[in-house]
This record gives structure tokens, sequence and C-alpha cells, in this order.
């Protein structure tokens, strides 16, 4: 009998698999490790506690503190209003740490979470038992904590997988993103309480003082969680990323190219004031991989304007709804209805000429 002898490659990936097993973090689906410089990923579907499908980009213009929580975390029961309220189920909250509502404006130096250039947003990991969360547990979090929250508070589960929206394996921690979305600071560590008041949220007046694109958004990323799975390390970010204002910026848009699907189109494009454009492909066309370079391009010069792109083999009752049996085929939409298309690829003088045309 002849002996197979194991490759060291297959050997190392044997224990790299038993790791991960070993300190909980099987990856399946898409894993997601944020890291400052990258825009929060479009490709996530979010719920609020109505079962609305909340658009993150709705936020757009605002300094967002983005919370991921356990709902038997005695840290977010703390966070939530416990100490207020009383705790949601068997748990003892955290001693001495007050309602975000009260501790925000001693943690960023007197900015309010009434304040209309903030929001904070929780997203709810996993439920009680530790199964995912749904909206329905979003609904029961603000019913029991939110009697008085800040109206720009907001609570939140991820949607069912559904295709074209993969599923995150969310890590428990804060995020801080800028008005255009860019994630600036990211904390996973043992103690995020400390880290997130001693250290980033002091730093919000600085992005408070930023407007238009900054050097953080015109270098940033868009997270590619619909490309090939990749396994991260949590390893928390310790390194402050905040600036302030640089001279002679101006402008609202992110000069970036973000999805939609069927259940996002409604808020993404037709309740949206303004000229949105809309990039309808498929996977395997060969024009629209062509043309994606070129309307990415656009989307830059046109920071006003709302560039989307959706998988019309995805999302066949958008797609069916406009007539799109050809790829691609590019619609314009002002204050939601549609005003111009192509089919096929037009040039960027065309796009361009109508688009200052409507705007």
């Amino acid at each position: 009998m002849k002996r197979v002898k194991r490759q060291p490659a297959v050997v190392c990936c044997m224990i790299t698999a038993l790791v991960f097993m070993w300190s909980g973090r099987v990856l399946a689906g898409n894993r997601w490790k944020p890291q400052p410089g990258f825009y929060f990923p479009s490709d996530v579907s979010l719920m609020d506690h109505q079962e609305q499908h909340f658009d993150i980009e709705d936020l757009s213009g605002k300094v967002v503190l983005f919370e991921v929580a356990d709902m038997n975390s005695p840290i977010a029961q703390a966070l939530a209003g416990a100490h207020r309220v009383g705790a949601l189920g068997d748990v003892e909250p955290m001693t001495n740490l007050r309602q975000f509502e009260e501790a925000f404006p001693a943690w960023t130096g007197g900015v309010s979470l009434e304040d209309s250039r903030v929001a904070l947003v929780t997203l709810l990991r996993e439920d009680m038992d530790g199964r995912s969360a749904s909206s329905l547990d979003a609904r029961n979090w603000r019913t029991h904590f939110g009697a008085n929250w800040s109206r720009n508070r907001y609570v939140l589960a991820e949607e069912e997988s559904k295709p074209g929206f993969p599923r995150v394996e969310w890590q428990e921690g804060y995020l801080i993103l800028d008005r255009n979305l860019v994630i600036r600071t990211a904390t996973t560590s043992r103690d995020p309480v400390t880290e997130l008041s001693q250290t980033y949220l002091p730093a919000i007046n600085y992005l408070l003082a930023e407007s238009g694109p900054t050097q953080w958004s015109q270098a940033a990323k868009e997270w590619p969680l619909s490309g090939e799975l990749a396994m991260w390390r949590a390893k928390p970010e310790r390194k402050l990323i905040a600036v302030g204002p640089r001279p002679g910026e101006a402008g609202g848009g992110t000069g970036r190219v973000s999805s939609v699907s069927d259940g996002s189109f409604k808020s993404r494009v037709l309740r949206r004031r303004g000229v949105t454009i809309v990039d309808f492909y498929a996977t395997w066309c060969g024009p629209c991989k062509a043309f994606e370079p070129t309307y990415r391009d656009l989307a830059k010069r046109n920071r006003d304007i709302r560039f989307l792109r959706m998988d019309a083999e995805r999302s066949p009752r958008t797609s069916g709804r406009y007539g799109v049996n050809a790829y691609p085929t590019i619609i314009v939409f002002r204050n939601g209805n549609e005003i111009h298309r192509w089919v096929g690829a037009p040039s960027a003088q065309g796009v361009q000429s109508i688009l200052d045309r409507h705007t």
C-alpha cells in the first residue's frame, strides 16, 4: 500500500479551522470585521422595529454611533436604560453606567443625542436565547427601554438572508461613521465603554465640523461583502482616525455606488427627492462589467446625485415593473419618477448631459 504524505498546507488549513472552531468563530456566511477607511456596507439588509427596511444611507449627513449588541449584554441593557426602567429578562445591567441619553453629552463634550446632526443606531445581534435577533426583538427592545429615548435613536435587526444581501456575522462593539458614512473608528475590545467614552466619542466634534467630501471619503473603499469570503481576526482598533475640516471642501453627496434590491427600492428610489440613477445589470453580462468603471467615475464626479446598481435577475419584481429585459439598462429618476433611460451602455458624455439637464 502506498503511503500518502500529508501536505503541510492541508495541515495548516486544518489547524486554522480548529482554532476558529475553538474560539467560536466558525464562519458561516460572510464575516465582516469593521475597518476604518471603508464605507459602511450598503449590501447589508436591515429592518427596524416596525419590520420596515432601514436604509443606512438615510443617515448620510449625520455622524452616526453604530452599536452592535446582544440583548442579554449587561453593557447594552445599561446603556439602553435598564437602571431606569428595569432589565429585560434575567440580566444584571452593568453598574455605574448611565443611559446613552445621559452619558452622551458628557462623553462628547456637550453634544446631545437630540442634536439633529447625530444619530445612535443599535443593531441587535442575538436575542435573549443567543439566536439571531429579528425585527420582533427590535420592537420588544424599543418597547421596554424606549419611552424617553431621543428621536435620533434607532433599533434594528438584520433581515433574513435574501439573494443579493449576504448575512453578516457581526461582532459586538461600536463604530463611528462620519457624515459620508465612512467608518472612522471601530472598537471590539474587552472594555469598549472606556475606549468609546475616553478616546472615540470626544472626537465627534471634529467630525461634526467636517463638511462635504473629506480625505477619508475620497479614499474610502466599498466593502466587498458580495465577493469571496475573507477571514478576519478580531483585533481592536486603537488609533483615533479623526481630522478637522479641510479648506475648500463643499458638496453633499458621497460619490459612491451602492446596491439596491426589490426590498429597498421603494425607500431608496421612489421616496427620494432629487435625482437618482439606477444601473440594472446581470452578473454574466460583459457590457455591464465594461460599463461599471465609467459608472463609478460618474458617481465620483456627481456627488449630489445618488448612484445605485441593481442585480436585475435577483430583483425580478422591480426589473419586471420597469420592463428591464436587456442589460445594462440605466434609468434616471427624479423625485421617484422615471425621466430618462438607456438600453445598452451609454457614453459618459451622454449620461453627464442628461444629469446636467436635470440637476
